[in-house]
Order: C-alpha cells, then sequence, then structure tokens
C-alpha cells in the first residue's frame, strides 16, 4: 500500500463522519467505523449487499436520482438530507454528500459522507409541533376576547349611546352647555365603540368564520385600499374544496402581516392576493410592485436583516408543513409564495 493510500485510509477510518462506498451498480464495498457506529452493521456482513436494502422507496428514489445526476454530471444542492434503515429496523436521517469515485475518466462507484441528524429532526419536530399548538390556542384565545368584546362589551356601550341621545334629545334639557357637554360624552362613546370593534376585527376577523377565507381577504385587500390608495385585488382558482380552519387562518395570518409589511415599507401602487388550489396544495401568493429590497440568500438570515415578520411567515407556514418563499430586488417589488399541503398535521 502506497504512502498516499495509507493516509486515506487512516482518515478513512478516523474519521468522525460516517463513510461508505458503493460500486456503479449499489452494490456496498466498504465502510469506516463510524459508519459502523451509525448502522450497527459490521462492513463485513453486508459487503456485496445491495443498499436498496436499508432504504424506503422515497429514500431509494433519492439515491436513484443522485447517483443519475453524479453519472450526467449535472449539479445538485449537496449536503441533502436521506433516510435509512439501520440494524434493527430503526430509521436514521443523515445530512450526507455523494461523490463519484473514478478510476481514470470512468466512474467506479460512489462515496458517501454523512452526518447523523436524527436527534436534531426531532427536536425541529417537537419545537414544531409546540408552536402549532401554541399556535392554535393563540388563534382559539384571540376568537374567545373577540366574541366577548362583541357580545358583552359591546351592548353596554350601545346602550349608554342610546340613553345620552334620549338626554340630549330631551325636551327637559334646557341648558345648553349641559347638551354640548353630554353630546361630547356621546362623541367619545361612540369613538369607544368604533375602536373596540375594531380590536375585536384585528384580534379574529369575524367574516373568516361566518363567510370564509376568500372573503376574509377581500376584506383586508379592501382595507388597504380605503386606507392607503393602493390598488388591491384578490384572485382565486380551483378553490372550491373546503379549507380546514386551521389553514384559512394560518394564510389569512400570513397575507394580513404582508399586506402590513407593504403598508409600512413597500411605498406600492398595486398589490395581488392569489389563492390557487392545486392537486396537493394550496399555493398563495401576494405581489406588490413596491420598492422591494436585497432579500439573504436563506430564509434564516431574515433574523440578521431586521425583518422577522418575513420569518413569522416562513414559520406559520412550517406548522403546517408548508412552504414559503420570497422573491425580491431593489426597485423590483415583491413577491410572496406559500404552499400548504390540503392534509394538515394532526
Amino acid at each position: 500500500m502506497s504512502v498516499s493510500e495509507q493516509k486515506y485510509r487512516y482518515l478513512f477510518e478516523n474519521a468522525s463522519d460516517a463513510i461508505w462506498i458503493q460500486d456503479v451498480n449499489g452494490y456496498f464495498v466498504d465502510g469506516n467505523r463510524a459508519w459502523e457506529k451509525l448502522t450497527g452493521f459490521n462492513r463485513e456482513e453486508v459487503k456485496g449487499v445491495h443498499l436498496a436494502k436499508f432504504l424506503n422507496d422515497k429514500s431509494l428514489a433519492l439515491a436513484r436520482e443522485v447517483r443519475s445526476k453524479l453519472i450526467n454530471g449535472e449539479e445538485f444542492e449537496q449536503p441533502y438530507e436521506q433516510q435509512f434503515y439501520i440494524k434493527g429496523g430503526a430509521v436514521r436521517t443523515v445530512k450526507m454528500s455523494t461523490n463519484a469515485v473514478m478510476s481514470g475518466s470512468r466512474i467506479t462507484g460512489f462515496e458517501h459522507v454523512a452526518r447523523d441528524v436524527t436527534l436534531e429532526k426531532q427536536q425541529q419536530e417537537n419545537v414544531r409541533a409546540y408552536l402549532q399548538q401554541i399556535t392554535r390556542a393563540q388563534e382559539e384565545e384571540r376568537k374567545r376576547i373577540a366574541r366577548d368584546l362583541h357580545d358583552d362589551v359591546s351592548p353596554d356601550i350601545i346602550i349608554i349611546i342610546q340613553k345620552l341621545d334620549n338626554l340630549v334629545s330631551g325636551q327637559h334639557l334646557k341648558l345648553a352647555t349641559f347638551r354640548e357637554k353630554l353630546e361630547e360624552v356621546r362623541s367619545q362613546a361612540v369613538k369607544a365603540l368604533q375602536s373596540l370593534r375594531a380590536t375585536a376585527q384585528g384580534l379574529r376577523p369575524r367574516i373568516i368564520d361566518d363567510l370564509g377565507l376568500v372573503a376574509a381577504l377581500e376584506w383586508i385587500a379592501e382595507e388597504l385600499e380605503r386606507d392607503q390608495k393602493i390598488n388591491a385585488s384578490v384572485e382565486t382558482k380551483n378553490m372550491e374544496r373546503e379549507l380546514p380552519p386551521e389553514t384559512q387562518i394560518l394564510l389569512f395570518r400570513i397575507a394580513q402581516e404582508a399586506l402590513n409589511n407593504i403598508r409600512k415599507h413597500a411605498k406600492a401602487s398595486k398589490v395581488n392576493i392569489r389563492l390557487e388550489g392545486r392537486e396537493k396544495d394550496i399555493e398563495m401568493t401576494v405581489t406588490d410592485d413596491g420598492q422591494g429590497f436585497e432579500a439573504p440568500e436563506r430564509i434564516e438570515g431574515m433574523v440578521s436583516a431586521g425583518r422577522l415578520g418575513l420569518m413569522g411567515m416562513h414559520e406559520r407556514a412550517r406548522l403546517l408543513n408548508g412552504t414559503f418563499q420570497i422573491k425580491t430586488s431593489p426597485g423590483k417589488g415583491t413577491k410572496l409564495t406559500v404552499n400548504i399541503p390540503w392534509t394538515i398535521p394532526k
């Protein structure tokens, strides 16, 4: 064995990441000690075994796609996430990179380098489930408070206003100064009622419970158009299928936050909200013709860039196994795209 081969073997065996090699047909050739620790297998007992044995259908399709891209010289994102069965039948999730093993100009196999992220993924799922419960509880509490404000507090203020009306219009009220004071109090009560109704609407718009998502989106679009003189429109396509309540409120909250951002920062003249029901998911886009901005390459960079609202939209979409994308650049407006599966996680 040459010095370079000895050095490679030493690095191979002592690497902290799991490394294994398969031949060009997918059969196991070799693995290091970290691979044995990760999988529970001894490398000798699986030598010559096809790696499809350790993959479910989805993972096998991904492995074939990666192999095909390497053979054809196509680029793909690395590292990528993969799952496989270990000894005993448990599943491990890894972040891995794959490279072709070359002999001259010919591919003779593939080398995989992987790090176990199973625990990390489980923790992320636990956090996601916890956030989902918090969000649902928050929406229920908002709904309760809004209902109480509407059903209990509003009627009391209305009664006060009606009594003031009777006093102001009464024939026995002769003192002009006293009448003016009552009218002032009435005006303040009306203002308080309007403010209370606006607060209740902001907490949980009744329109979304009574008439559904599309009507609620049209309402906030009309509100934006009225307050900011921005041409706002709502389009729908293939939205006959009923949406789960969680999906409706989540999409509404994302659209609401998007319009708030446009109101504060975009300097836009046109805004469009589009909902489309597709085979596996619902897609919502919010597009404006405003000033745009320089977006971080990764969505996680929104926090350091001070764009917490966008990060919040991203996290809301993830709560229902959805995705959130943003396309923007200075002077070219902004387009937000949210995709949520029809079937939501329990």
